[in-house]
């Protein structure tokens, strides 16, 4: 369901009463704006995030993403003609060096514009990658893969209905004793405490070229360990969207259950995909799973 609509009644009158109502709290995972990765100037706006190498906002940084290779390739065992899936691929970060490593990967991703950069640079690079724009939760692959990854808490972003198919999803995709890697963040999560509310007025910015006014709120739902990042914009127009990017966290008592319970056998659990050790505080957990036959 799109939150999308116009915020003058008629000239002269705004309608604060829905604007009101699009602040209180939603329920759990309450859609807004579909699909707003795909649109034109936000998946621009992203693809340039996700290739600063300055910053750990989309895509970690290339230093963390060259070790998390490293380790992966290391502790899954990989080895030059394996076949690796990655899920919510993005422009290609990690896909690139697995294959400069001899893995023949495939890359799955919903925005058009992270897969033309991804597919424009592998061939830069002549590197065989193959790269398909698609949403994961309608993989149909079978028996295909000796690893999976969902790397930097794609995850958390689905509610439960969607975690458990995508589960099945991977679960098929993947060979008898396949690997499934992943991350989650957990209640630590520093970005994740604590709720709040601001708003700005600017001339052009991520979420638009032009000039609009944003409302943001952070919800928190510590009961069900979810929480909630929410901008509303306004544009020069009237036209309101509401955009809401959710988070599941999770503790290892329950990653570990919806692996389990999804047919995986859960080998190991880290505080990052680095190979660094688990620990009860700490803001991630990084799971290595495999297939059960």
């Amino acid at each position: 369901m799109s939150e999308k609509e116009n915020f003058i009644i008629s000239p002269g009158q705004l309608d604060l009463s829905r604007l009101k109502s699009l602040q209180r709290k939603p329920a759990p995972f309450t859609p807004g704006e579909p699909l707003f990765w795909d649109d034109p100037h936000i998946s621009g706006q992203m693809l340039a995030v996700h290739l600063d190498p300055d910053t750990d906002l989309a895509s970690r940084k290339p230093e963390t993403i060259d070790k998390s290779v490293a380790w992966m390739m290391t502790e899954l065992g990989l080895q030059a003609g394996d076949h690796l899936l990655d899920l919510g691929c993005g422009p290609g970060l990690y896909a690139n060096r697995f294959a400069q490593l001899g893995v023949r990967v495939t890359g799955v991703d919903y925005s058009r514009r992270s897969i033309e950069y991804a597919r424009n640079y592998a061939k830069m690079l002549d590197l065989d990658i193959i790269y398909r724009y698609q949403n994961y939760l309608d993989l149909e692959d079978e028996v295909l893969y000796d690893a999976a990854v969902l790397i930097f808490g794609d995850y958390c972003v689905l509610k439960l209905a969607e975690r458990q198919k995508l589960l099945a999803k991977v679960h098929r995709a993947l060979k008898p004793g396949g690997f499934f890697v992943l991350d989650v963040s957990t209640p630590h999560l520093a970005d994740h405490q604590g709720e709040k509310s601001s708003w700005y007025a600017s001339e052009a910015g991520f979420w638009r070229s032009t000039q609009h006014l944003m409302l943001e709120n952070g919800f928190a739902y510590p009961d069900e360990m979810i929480y909630l990042d929410q901008y509303i914009v306004i544009e020069g127009d009237g036209s309101l969207t509401a955009y809401r990017n959710w988070f599941q966290d999770f503790d290892r008592e329950m990653i570990v259950s919806e692996l389990e319970n999804a047919g995986f056998h859960v080998q190991s659990l880290w505080g990052e995909l680095t190979g660094e050790p688990y620990e009860e505080s700490s803001e991630w957990v990084g799971v290595v799973a495999r297939r059960k036959p």
